[in-house]
């Protein structure tokens, strides 16, 4: 052995070593490993926090609403003729610094022609999903794909289409029971 393991042969590093004034042992029934999994962990992830959801589609008025079914502030609008179309929008966050984007909705104002106006509205509806019709306003409300006119009321869609008729039972009484005495 070389000069230097002279130097550490008789170094002990004992004192470093935890000092128990008696010997440690466990109980027979304890194990030091798990043989089942345990109930909860805060490391794995919980499945059941949130399920992710669906994605929604517009809802077609059939159960007796017309509220946005006629044209309210102008002429001339497009009411969709179909339901269960998707339609996507930009999201509402502003970016700073980037400016403000394109106009999302215009309007004319000022006499314009029913043509003219068929035919821009004819052009956008080409651009959304969906099928789409030109009204005017004055149009009668439409609840459904059935419009509110020539006599046709909410109140007569509302209606049910057969008369129910519930059965009649009629009572009558039952023949009386003789009991045999002796």
């Amino acid at each position: 052995m070389g000069p230097s393991s002279a130097i550490f042969s008789g170094l002990q590093l004992s004192f470093l070593r935890p000092f128990l004034s008696q010997p440690h042992s466990l109980p027979s029934s304890a194990r030091c490993f798990s043989t089942s999994k345990p109930a909860s962990d805060w490391l794995v992830p919980k499945m059941s926090e949130k399920s992710k959801s669906r994605k929604g589609r517009p809802r077609m008025a059939t159960g007796g609403s017309t509220r946005g079914t006629t044209v309210v502030w102008g002429d001339y609008g497009l009411r969709m003729r179909d339901h269960d179309r998707r339609i996507s929008a930009a999201q509402l966050k502003i970016g700073m610094g980037k400016g403000t984007g394109q106009p999302h909705y215009l309007e004319l104002k000022g006499n314009l022609h029913e043509k003219v106006a068929r035919e821009a509205f004819r052009l956008a509806a080409h651009k959304l999903p969906g099928l789409y019709e030109f009204v005017k306003k004055g149009e009668p409300a439409v609840v459904g794909i059935t419009k509110l006119s020539n006599g046709v009321t909410l109140e007569s869609l509302k209606r049910a289409r057969r008369e129910i008729t519930s059965p009649v039972v009629s009572e009558q009484p039952s023949p009386p029971t003789q009991n045999a005495a002796p």
